[in-house]
C-alpha cells in the first residue's frame, strides 16, 4: 500500500520467540520419550500384546506412518527456520502489506470481542467502544415466521448517536432488562487509505430479556470509516460507523431445545460417536467406541455408562468404524479400521453385546488415518460391503495438501466387497474408484442419488470438496462430479441427505469453511503472482456450505444457498424435521480452535501456509510448523475460527432457510464436532447430540439436547433395527394424500458419527398416511398400507422374508 508502512513484527523478536520455543519443545519431547513408565503404561503395553495376538491373522505389524514425528532427540536446523521466518516477513511487507494493515484495523473489534466474552456486563463493554458518530437504522414492521418469530428489517429511517447518546441509549435498554449473551465480529472487507481507511465488519449480537422471556438475534454489517493514524504505532480509532443490512429476529417464548444430559469424554479431536438401540427397547443408546464406552438409554434422558467391548482395541490405537449387521443374524456388529492397517470385526452376541474378541478381516499397510467407514450392498447380493475413507493431517511431517483446492495426496481409500462368508476382498481398482482415492476424506455415504435402485457413493473431503460416483448395479462406479454437479470445491467436512424442497427427490448438503479472511483478501486483490490458480480458487474454497438439489440427472446448487452457506468453520451436520412441519431442517456444528483471544490465525493460513511446502514430508518444515503452532496457539493464545456459534437452519416451506439457533436455544460457542439427531425419549420430537470442547478448560463433552417443541405437527417413524436385513442402504418412502416423503438410511454422514437406522418424518397438518414403502438395493420391498401416524413402525424379519418370497415367486 503506497504511502503507509505496514506494521510488522521485528525479525529479531520473532526469531527469539521461536528459538525459545525450539528449546522448550524439544527438551519436553526428549523428557517425554525418556521418562520411566508407570503402572498404567505397563498395563497398556500388556493389553497391546493381547490385542496383537488376537489380530495375528491379519499379517500386519503396527507401524508408525512415515509422516509422523519421530520420537527422540531431534536436530533442529535453526538456520532454515530463520529463512522461513524472513521470507514470510518479506512477503508481509510486500505482497501482503494491505492485509497486515487490515489486521491492525481489526484489532479494536478483536479487543471488543475479547472484553465482551470475559465481562459480566457485555452492554457496558459495547458502550465503551470509541467513535465520533454512529448511525443505526430503525426497525420497520415485522414479518411473522413459524414459532412466533418476528423478523424486523432496520430500514425505517435512521438515528445518529454521539458517544454520550449511545451510552445513554444502551443504559436504557439495560434498565429494561435486556442483556447481551454472546456476539461475533468478523472483518469482511478493508479499503486502505492514508486519509480514511474503511472496514466492513459483520456482526452478530444475541440478546435476552429474562423477565419477558424474550430472545433477540441481531445481524448486520458495520461500515467503519477510520481516523488517520497520528503515528504508525497508533491504535486505530473509528470516526464514523454506519450499521447496514441489519435484521432483527425476536421470539418471546421458552427455548425449543434444552440440555438434558452431559457426559464428559476423552479429549481426542476425532472421536467416533454412534446412536444405536442395543437392547431393543426402541430408544437409542450412545456409543463411543474409541473410549470403549456404551451409554445405556434408561429413558427420560438418563444415560448409564458401561463398557462396549469385553476385549477392546489397544489403548492409543486410532480407529474409526461402523455399526451394522455384517453377519446376517439381525444384530448390529462393529466393523472398525485401525491406524495399524488392520480392519477388524466385532460380531454381536445374542444380546447385542461385544463379548467376543475382534476378528481381522482385511489388512493394508497404508491404512493409517481412517476417518469414515460406510457400508451398503453395492452389488445387490444381500450383504454389506464397506468403503473406508482416510484423512491425512496437514502440517504433519512438514507436508501440506497440494493444491489446497483439489488435493489428492492423502492415504488411500478402500472398497471391500463382502463375499457373504466373512471374507472381504479389495475391489477398489476393479470398481473404478482409484483416480481420486487419495482425497483427505472426512465423510462419505452409500445412497441411491440417481434413483435407479442401487447404491451410489458420495464423498466429502477437506482441501477438495465433494465427489459423486454412480453405481451400475454390480459395484462398478463412474465419476459424475464434473458432469452433474456445480461448484464442487470446499474444505469439505460433513455430508447430510434430505429432500429439502419436498419434490420427492433426494438432495444432499455439504459443510465447509466460510472464511471472511479469504473474502477480504480476494476483495483487495492480493496474492502471489506465481500461484494464480491459488487466488482464483480462493472465493469458491472460502464460500462455505453447499446444498445440492436434485434436478433430473443433475445436482444444482440451491438458489437460496447463500442462506445456508456462511455458518463458520463447520463440522458435523444433520438433516431432521425438528418441528414436524414436513420439511427437513438442518443443524450444523461450528468452531475450530478457540483459545484465549478471538485474534484469528486464518490470515497466516491464507497468506503463507497454503503456499508453503508440498504433499511430500519435509523434516525442516515439520520443525517450523511445530514451532509456529506452539508460538501462535499455546504461547500467544491465538484462535483459529474461534468462538463461532452452532447453527439451526429452519426450512421455510422448501423455499429457503431461516437461521434461528439462538432463539431455539442451540447456539453454543463451544468448538463442536460430532452431531446426531435422534428421538431419545420416543415422543416424536427429534433431539440433538453434540460433542464439543469448552474454550477455557479445553475439556470435551457429549451434550444431549431435548426437543421441547410444543407445535402440533403430526409425524411417523420407521425403525429398521434388529431385522434380518441391515437397514443401511434402504430407502424409505412415505406417501400421504398431498405429498411423498423420501429418506435414505446411511452411514458415514455427519462428521465421524453414525445415526441410528431409524427414519422420522414430520407430516405437518396431514393426519393420514396412505403407505410406507421400504426398498433395499437387492430388490426386497416391504409395504405397510394405511399405517397409524404419530408412532414408530418396527419392521420385523418376517415382513422382509415374506416380501422377498413374494418377489421371488413373481420373478
Amino acid at each position: 500500500m503506497a504511502g503507509q508502512a505496514p506494521k510488522a513484527v521485528g525479525t529479531g523478536v520473532v526469531l527469539l520467540l521461536i528459538a525459545i520455543s525450539v528449546v522448550y519443545f524439544f527438551n519436553s519431547r526428549e523428557n517425554e520419550v525418556n521418562k520411566p513408565q508407570d503402572g498404567k503404561e505397563r498395563a497398556a503395553q500388556k493389553d497391546q500384546v493381547v490385542i496383537d495376538e488376537v489380530l495375528t491373522g491379519a499379517g500386519v505389524t503396527k507401524e508408525a506412518p512415515t509422516d509422523e514425528v519421530v520420537e527422540g532427540k531431534v536436530e533442529v536446523d535453526e538456520g532454515v527456520i530463520r529463512q522461513i521466518v524472513a521470507k514470510r516477513e518479506e512477503l508481509d511487507q510486500t505482497v501482503w502489506s494491505d492485509e497486515v494493515t487490515a489486521q491492525k484495523y481489526e484489532e479494536p473489534f478483536i479487543g471488543l470481542w475479547d472484553k465482551m466474552r470475559s465481562s459480566k456486563d457485555q452492554m457496558n463493554e459495547l458502550a465503551d467502544f470509541t467513535f465520533e458518530d454512529l448511525t443505526l437504522g430503525m426497525p420497520g414492521e415485522p414479518t411473522r415466521h413459524d414459532h412466533g418469530i418476528d423478523a424486523f428489517l432496520c430500514d425505517n429511517g435512521t438515528q445518529t448517536f454521539d458517544p454520550a447518546q449511545w451510552k445513554k441509549w444502551l443504559s436504557e435498554w439495560k434498565d429494561s432488562g435486556l442483556r447481551i449473551v454472546q456476539s461475533e465480529w468478523h472483518h469482511s472487507r478493508f479499503e486502505p487509505s492514508e486519509e480514511s481507511p474503511r472496514s466492513d465488519v459483520s456482526f452478530v449480537l444475541d440478546l435476552a430479556n429474562d423477565s419477558e422471556q424474550a430472545f433477540y438475534n441481531v445481524r448486520g454489517k458495520l461500515v467503519v470509516h477510520w481516523k488517520p493514524l497520528s503515528t504508525p504505532a497508533s491504535r486505530p480509532e473509528a470516526r464514523s460507523i454506519e450499521a447496514t443490512d441489519v435484521k432483527i429476529l425476536k421470539r418471546q417464548a421458552a427455548p425449543i431445545f434444552e440440555e438434558a444430559a452431559t457426559m464428559k469424554v476423552n479429549t481426542k479431536a476425532r472421536l467416533l460417536l454412534i446412536a444405536n438401540d442395543i437392547d431393543g427397547d426402541g430408544l437409542s443408546e450412545l456409543i463411543s467406541p474409541v473410549e470403549n464406552a456404551l451409554y445405556w438409554n434408561r429413558g427420560d434422558f438418563q444415560f448409564e455408562q458401561d463398557s462396549l467391548f469385553e476385549v477392546p482395541p489397544p489403548p492409543g490405537l486410532g480407529f474409526s468404524g461402523v455399526m451394522a449387521d455384517f453377519t446376517g443374524d439381525g444384530r448390529a456388529d462393529f466393523l472398525g479400521a485401525g491406524s495399524n492397517g488392520i480392519v477388524f470385526l466385532y460380531p454381536a452376541d445374542e444380546n447385542g453385546r461385544f463379548t467376543a474378541r475382534a476378528k481381522p478381516i482385511f489388512s493394508a499397510k497404508d491404512i493409517r488415518e481412517p476417518t469414515v467407514l460406510t457400508a451398503g450392498d453395492i452389488d445387490a447380493d444381500g450383504d454389506l460391503d464397506v468403503w473406508i475413507g482416510q484423512y491425512r493431517q496437514p502440517y504433519s511431517g512438514g507436508q501440506m495438501p497440494t493444491p489446497y483446492f483439489d488435493a489428492n495426496d492423502g492415504h488411500p481409500a478402500y472398497l471391500l466387497r463382502n463375499d457373504g462368508d466373512g471374507a472381504f476382498e479389495d475391489i477398489t481398482e476393479w470398481s473404478g474408484l482409484t483416480e481420486k482415492r487419495n482425497r483427505r476424506t472426512y465423510s462419505a455415504s452409500l445412497a441411491d442419488v440417481d434413483h435407479d435402485s442401487d447404491l451410489d457413493l458420495v464423498v466429502v473431503s477437506d482441501f477438495s470438496g465433494i465427489d459423486v460416483y454412480t453405481n451400475d448395479g454390480t459395484g462398478k462406479f463412474s465419476d459424475i462430479t464434473d458432469e452433474r454437479l456445480s461448484d464442487r470445491h470446499a474444505f469439505g467436512m460433513s455430508l447430510s441427505f434430505g429432500d429439502y424442497n419436498l419434490d420427492s427427490k433426494l438432495d444432499f448438503f455439504m459443510t465447509g469453511m466460510s472464511s471472511t479472511t479469504a473474502k477480504r483478501l480476494h476483495q483487495m486483490g492480493l496474492g502471489q503472482e506465481e500461484f494464480e490458480d491459488y487466488q482464483s480458487n480462493r472465493p469458491e474454497m472460502g464460500y462455505g456450505n453447499r446444498m445440492y438439489l436434485a434436478d433430473g440427472q443433475d445436482f444444482n446448487q440451491a438458489t437460496f444457498n447463500d442462506q445456508v452457506a456462511r455458518t463458520g468453520w463447520s463440522w458435523g451436520s444433520t438433516s431432521f424435521d425438528f418441528n414436524n412441519d414436513g420439511y427437513r431442517d438442518l443443524f450444523v456444528a461450528n468452531g475450530h480452535n478457540s483459545q484465549k483471544t478471538a485474534k484469528d490465525y486464518c490470515t497466516s493460513f491464507w497468506c503463507h501456509d497454503i503456499y508453503t511446502g508440498s504433499s511430500k514430508t519435509d523434516p525442516k518444515l515439520r520443525d517450523f510448523f511445530e514451532m509456529n503452532r506452539k508460538l501462535n496457539f499455546s504461547d500467544q493464545g491465538i484462535s483459529w475460527n474461534g468462538f463461532e456459534h452452532n447453527v439451526l437452519l429452519m426450512n421455510e416451506g422448501g423455499q429457503g432457510f431461516l437461521r434461528i439457533d439462538f432463539l431455539a436455544g442451540v447456539s453454543s460457542e463451544h468448538d463442536s464436532r460430532n452431531v446426531i439427531s435422534d428421538d431419545f425419549n420416543g415422543d416424536g420430537h427429534m433431539d440433538l447430540v453434540i460433542r464439543s470442547r469448552e474454550p477455557v478448560n479445553r475439556t470435551w463433552s457429549i451434550h444431549v439436547l431435548e426437543n421441547k417443541d410444543d407445535s402440533d405437527g403430526n409425524w411417523i417413524g420407521v425403525n429398521l433395527e434388529g431385522t434380518s436385513r441391515s437397514g443401511l442402504g434402504a430407502k424409505v418412502t412415505v406417501k400421504t394424500p398431498s405429498q411423498t416423503h423420501v429418506a435414505p438410511i446411511v452411514a458415514g454422514d455427519s462428521f465421524v458419527s453414525q445415526h441410528a437406522p431409524v427414519v422420522h418424518f414430520g407430516l405437518g397438518a396431514e393426519t393420514k398416511v396412505e403407505e410406507i414403502e421400504i426398498q433395499w438395493p437387492d430388490g426386497a420391498v416391504v409395504k405397510i398400507p394405511s399405517p397409524e401416524t404419530n408412532r414408530y413402525h418396527r419392521i420385523e424379519s418376517a415382513d422382509i422374508k415374506e416380501a422377498k418370497a413374494a418377489e421371488d415367486s413373481e420373478s
